[in-house]
């Protein structure tokens, strides 16, 4: 007749056996913990033994009330442990087989140099040895800022700074520096730029200083620009070097005391280093 309901799964059920060698004494140790001695069927020399009687058991903890010699055949059959399998072919789980937030990230297998890569904060001119063990790095290099201007002077410009080796050229521009303004006039010059990089800002380096505060309201000294910023990610040797050019800071434009501006931050380089 028809099956009305779910369609029961396909798999295969078989008792589990555990061929013991006996060393003449009554203690022996099961490969399952079971709950009572009548989960498992005992036998000797094909001789099944009485449950409670001739043995006994403490979860994995197997007594015999006699010794077992070495010549004699000892196996176990666990009654309460039907082994049942089913497994899908390979390739044929897809991701629609998986609820929603099913998988958390204890599951998954992560690279630890991807995940959490070692970095290297370069703040002076000099080179960058990739480690030992890295075959991929990430350069970010930023263009110092622009100084500030004073009610007196303009700002100078910030230096540029540069990374350069096998299969690198990175290129970060720094910030002009703030224009020394009168009435409403402001800082018109055009935007650092970057180049070498896969992304490539006019902003996002070093901060530019700050105007002066002015002793007359006629005056408006602007900060300076920020520097630009290169990135990019390249396949790496261990043991190669990178060679480091920091821009310095553009210096504030001079002034009284009382109204000097600040000078513009100085650019850096931040480099991650990854396993793969």
């Amino acid at each position: 007749m028809g099956y009305v309901g779910n369609q029961t799964t396909n798999a295969y059920s078989s008792m589990d056996k555990q061929t013991i060698t006996g060393d003449g004494g009554a203690s022996y140790t099961l490969t399952h913990a079971v709950a009572n001695a009548q989960e498992i069927e005992v036998f000797v020399n094909n001789v099944r033994q009485e449950a409670g009687v001739a043995y006994t058991v403490n979860g994995t903890a197997l007594s015999m009330t006699g010794n077992v010699a070495s010549t004699d055949d000892f196996y176990v059959i666990y009654q309460g442990k039907a082994l049942q399998t089913v497994v899908p072919p390979d390739g044929s789980v897809t991701s629609a087989k998986l609820a929603s937030s099913s998988v958390t990230a204890d599951k998954v297998a992560f690279s630890v140099g991807s995940i959490a890569p070692s970095q290297t904060f370069v703040t002076s001119s000099g080179t960058v040895t990739i480690p030992s063990g890295k075959t991929k790095a990430r350069f970010i290099a930023a263009g110092a800022g622009g100084g500030g201007a004073s009610r007196n002077s303009n700002g100078a410009t910030g230096g540029t700074t540069t990374v350069t080796g096998t299969g690198l050229s990175l290129s970060a521009g720094g910030g002009a520096g703030g224009n020394q303004a009168y009435g409403a006039l402001a800082n018109g010059a055009a935007l650092p730029t970057a180049s070498g990089g896969t992304i490539n800002r006019k902003s996002g380096g070093g901060q530019g200083g700050q105007g002066s505060s002015p002793a007359y309201d006629q005056y408006e000294p602007s900060a300076g620009q920020s520097g630009a910023l290169a990135e990019k990610i390249i396949t790496v040797v261990p043991a190669a070097t990178y060679t480091v050019t920091i821009g310095a800071g553009g210096t504030a434009g001079t002034g009284d005391v009382s109204d000097s501006g600040t000078d513009g931050e100085n650019g850096f380089v931040i480099v991650e280093f990854y396993d793969a």
